[in-house]
C-alpha cells in the first residue's frame, strides 16, 4: 500500500525526506529499508542485506517515489511541483555545464559517470545535477546531492532509477550540469 503525501506537498520536505533516509541507511537503521524495498533490487531482502548495499540519493528517490505511489522520482517532483506555489529553485548561484567528447553507443541503456576535485564555495550551498537532452532540455535532476567533503558524484543513468529512456542520447553527446545554490562551484 502507498504512503500518503501530506496535503500541502512541498519538494523541499521531499529531498529532506530522502537525505533522511540515506542517512539511516548508512547509519544503520532498519527503517529505512521500509522505502529501499520498494526497489526491484531489495524486494523481499533482509534488512541485514539491504543494509550491507551501496545506496546513492537516486535510489532514495526512486524507492520514496514509488513508497507514494508514483513510477518514478521525477513524476512525484512534477505533482509536487504543481501542488506546491510557494518554492522557487534555490538555484541561482552558479552553473558547470560538462559535454562528453564522443557520442553515447547506439543502444545503450545505462550509464555511470564519476566527478572529483568539485568544491562549493558556500558550505551551506546546495548542489543539483541535471542531464539535459541534445536540444537542451532536462531529461533529469538530481535533487540534492549528498557530497562529502574529498567524495565524488556519481551520475548513474538507468531506466529503473529514473524512468528514463535511453534513446534520445543514442549517437549524441551526453550534456550534464551542474547547479549551485549558492556561491561558485569549482572543478579542478
Amino acid at each position: 500500500m502507498a504512503k500518503s503525501l501530506p496535503p500541502r506537498p512541498n519538494l523541499a520536505r521531499l529531498r529532506r525526506e530522502a537525505k533522511a533516509t540515506l542517512k539511516r541507511h548508512r547509519n544503520g537503521e532498519r527503517d529505512a529499508c521500509a522505502v529501499l524495498r520498494h526497489l526491484r533490487r531489495f524486494s523481499g531482502k533482509p534488512d541485514d542485506e539491504i543494509l550491507a548495499s551501496h545506496v546513492v540519493l537516486a535510489e532514495v528517490h526512486y524507492a520514496l517515489a514509488l513508497a507514494y505511489g508514483f513510477k518514478n522520482w521525477k513524476d512525484l517532483r512534477t505533482y509536487v511541483a504543481g501542488s506546491d506555489t510557494t518554492v522557487e529553485s534555490p538555484f541561482a548561484g552558479t552553473t558547470v555545464r560538462f559535454r562528453t567528447a564522443e557520442p553515447a553507443p547506439q543502444q545503450f541503456d545505462a550509464w555511470c559517470f564519476f566527478w572529483r576535485g568539485h568544491r562549493l564555495e558556500s558550505f551551506d550551498a546546495d548542489l543539483q545535477y541535471a542531464v539535459l537532452l541534445p536540444d537542451g532540455t532536462e531529461h533529469y535532476v538530481y535533487d540534492d546531492l549528498v557530497v562529502e567533503t574529498g567524495g565524488r558524484v556519481q551520475s548513474a543513468f538507468a531506466e529503473e532509477l529514473n524512468g528514463g529512456d535511453p534513446r534520445p542520447f543514442w549517437g549524441q553527446p551526453i550534456t550534464v550540469e551542474f547547479r549551485a545554490s549558492d556561491g561558485r562551484i569549482k572543478f579542478s
